[in-house]
């Protein structure tokens, strides 16, 4: 199914009980975990390259046009803003390659569109390994800073090759999706010393091709499902959370809402429904 897995975390819940219900494979549609390149990162960060991680610094800024609010009204309306349509991607990323995420602090403002959506935000991220993450997004700013244009994911958005994600580590850095890393001779850690550059290779796949392929294999019982529908809930609770603490101006912690989703309770069939 595509992403988001569901719109709100009571239908998800009711979502996981109904696939648990029919013993059946599911998998959502965050198509970036398939890029080879977020593969490559991923395992860069879970071999220790870097040491444990610190904290990640990201961007999303990009302008979409006048056109892309006229051709569909609702994107200017509550839900329709870079949170929920474009941050959900970034957060599925980060919880893929970083580890996942326990809590969210967010700010946002509509002060350049004025629609009664957001059009800017910030979001400060903590991580369960401790790690602490920064996020500015906006669908306002002109800029070479979006996943879509770092990777040439697609023809539709025009090919930047610039990084708009740093990871930092204990021991290095990495940028990404350029996939730079960033360190000291003999693995020092010291600022006196000279910091060093080294592209770590990876090939690059159509994700939306490898995606289709994934599938196949869990389809044919070859493959374990990269994002289950369990999953798929846990990166639109995170995000939803994000347009919560904007809202509300406060911290707001997902640990909780993550055990929710553990022993959902499954609907009733229209038998039982009918017995009680």
């Amino acid at each position: 199914m595509e992403k988001p897995v569901t719109d709100t975390v009571e239908t998800a819940a009711s979502l996981i009980a109904e696939v648990r219900k029919a013993g059946i494979q599911s998998l959502v549609g965050h198509h970036r975990r398939h890029h080879q390149q977020v593969r490559t990162l991923k395992a860069t960060l879970g071999d220790k390259r870097i040491g444990d991680v610190v904290g990640v610094s990201a961007i999303w800024a990009t302008h979409k046009p006048a056109a892309y609010f006229e051709i569909a009204p609702w994107r200017s309306q509550a839900g329709g803003g870079p949170i929920l349509i474009n941050l959900i991607h970034e957060i599925d990323f980060l919880r893929f390659t970083v580890g996942e995420i326990v809590a969210v602090e967010a700010i946002a403002s509509n002060r350049q569109r004025s629609f009664a959506v957001e059009d800017t935000a910030a979001a400060l991220i903590e991580f369960d390994s401790g790690a602490l993450g920064t996020f500015f997004i906006s669908d306002s700013a002109v800029s070479p800073w979006t996943s879509e244009q770092g990777l040439g994911e697609a023809p539709e958005f025009p090919f930047s090759g610039e990084s708009s994600y740093r990871f930092l580590g204990r021991t290095g850095s990495i940028e990404f999706p350029a996939l730079v890393q960033w360190s000291q001779a003999g693995g020092a850690q010291d600022w006196n010393k000279p910091i060093q550059a080294q592209r770590i290779h990876a090939s690059s796949v159509d994700p939306y091709v490898a995606q289709l392929d994934h599938f196949r294999d869990i389809i044919r019982g070859n493959a374990r499902s990269l994002q289950p529908v369990e999953d798929g809930a846990r990166s639109l609770i995170a995000t939803l959370a994000v347009a919560e603490a904007a809202a509300g101006g406060r911290r707001v912690d997902l640990r909780h809402r993550y055990e929710t989703l553990a022993s959902p309770v499954v609907p009733a069939t229209s038998d039982q429904q009918r017995a009680s």
